[in-house]
């Protein structure tokens, strides 16, 4: 009798699974036994409030105090500055998931050059004999076993490759109603202020989401003239046209002040002269809700539509506005139901011969994943920071604004 072949593993989940077990190995090796007694997170409590960014003494003694409850009392080499102490005790391998969450949060206010120099020795630096785990290269434990299983199913994935294509492309041709499509669920969970007061809400500084982050990268150009506007696409569009380089902004979603907000990041000064479209949209881009932030009369173009935004925080490099998310299954105005699919963000400008010109991305969950969006607590005149680092950067890119 037939039997069904055991499911596939995602590779991506296995290397995961080894790398969590290898580190939780050698986390435990490094740890000072407990008996019987259940481990206890050194870090638990560990907090990082939002606020202005921190001087390198400041950030060295915040950082010496995390780096001190991972000791324990063993480090016995000093150093004023902290990184060195913290290579010259190993204590960088005492630095896995739990801790590096914490770091993340360090990041949003420490000074760029120290997060680059923290970033670098971490992920590992070849030039240097440090011990830093390196986050491109797979587990060396794995490492071997993964070559061989990819050089013995080179042909079989090609074979993958092709079915799923054409897996895809029926699916484009054949895709159901909106209301039977599968979407990734984005979820705002509860969005209530505290009762502290009207301006002060629950959560540490802002850690962004990276499944809910998205680059602003996507050019879209329409040249004037009349007829169907797909005959008038500009697929070639001169990148010096455009708001500014593909990538070079960023948008990812939090929960503030009561409700859902987006947070846009750029370099200084890319809001002086800008025009933003933020939407809440369905899976088929039908708008919930639509809002433009206009950064001046010649900022945006007359066909940009939106009410204008509520902004929660200004700042030379980070702005956040309020876009209404509905959550659940919501009726619509010309029938049936849907629910959200993303937020599309796009910055419009203006240039003669060009009925649109702009740069968009898009904030979606792929279909079956769930995410919910992080919140974080500030009131008014707090500086709040942004790390959007991209993956393996190790020169930092995090945006600042002050909370209205």
């Amino acid at each position: 009798m037939d039997t069904a072949p055991p499911p596939r593993q995602d590779p991506t989940v296995t290397r995961r699974r080894d790398a969590q077990r290898l580190f939780s190995d050698t986390h435990s090796f490094f740890r000072s036994p407990t008996g019987d007694k259940a481990y206890v997170d050194p870090l638990a409590g560990f907090q990082v409030e939002a606020g202005p960014e921190w001087s390198d003494d400041e950030a060295n003694a915040v950082l010496r105090r995390m780096l001190d409850a991972l000791a324990e009392g063993r480090a016995s080499i000093e150093d004023p500055d902290a990184l060195a102490y913290a290579e010259a005790n190993s204590l960088l391998l005492l630095i896995g998931p739990r801790e590096e969450a914490v770091m993340h949060r360090l990041y949003t206010r420490m000074p760029p050059a120290m997060v680059e120099r923290w970033r670098t020795a971490l992920g590992g630096d070849r030039d240097s004999l440090g011990f830093g785990r390196r986050r491109t290269e797979e587990p060396p434990t794995v490492d071997a076993a993964l070559r061989s299983a990819r050089r013995r199913t080179a042909v079989m994935t090609l074979a993958v490759v092709i079915t799923l294509g054409l897996v895809a492309a029926a699916a484009i041709f054949l895709r159901p109603d909106e209301e039977t499509l599968p979407v990734g669920k984005i979820s705002f969970g509860s969005t209530s202020p505290t009762a502290e007061g009207p301006d002060r809400f629950l959560g540490e500084a802002p850690i962004v989401n990276e499944n809910l982050l998205a680059r602003i990268e996507r050019p879209v150009a329409v040249r004037e003239g009349s007829g169907n506007a797909t005959d008038r696409i500009d697929p070639d569009v001169n990148a010096d046209l455009l708001p500014f380089p593909p990538a070079a902004v960023s948008a990812t979603l939090f929960r503030y002040g009561g409700q859902g907000q987006v947070v846009i990041v750029g370099p200084a000064g890319f809001l002086n002269a800008a025009c933003f479209q933020v939407s809440a949209v369905t899976i088929n881009l039908r708008p919930f809700d639509t809002a433009v932030y206009n950064a001046g009369a010649r900022s945006c173009p007359g066909n940009v539509a939106g009410r204008a935004v509520t902004l929660g925080c200004t700042g030379d490099t980070a702005i956040m506005l309020d876009v209404q998310f509905p959550q659940g299954q919501v009726e619509l105005e010309e029938g049936g139901v849907a629910s959200i699919g993303g937020v599309r963000i796009a910055s419009f400008a203006i240039r003669p011969g060009y009925e649109t010109l702009s740069l968009r991305g898009t904030i979606e969950v792929r279909a079956g994943k769930a995410e919910e969006v992080p919140m974080f607590g500030g009131k008014t005149g707090d500086v709040v920071s942004f790390d959007v680092t991209p993956k393996g950067a190790t020169t930092p890119t995090i945006g600042r604004c002050t909370l209205k």
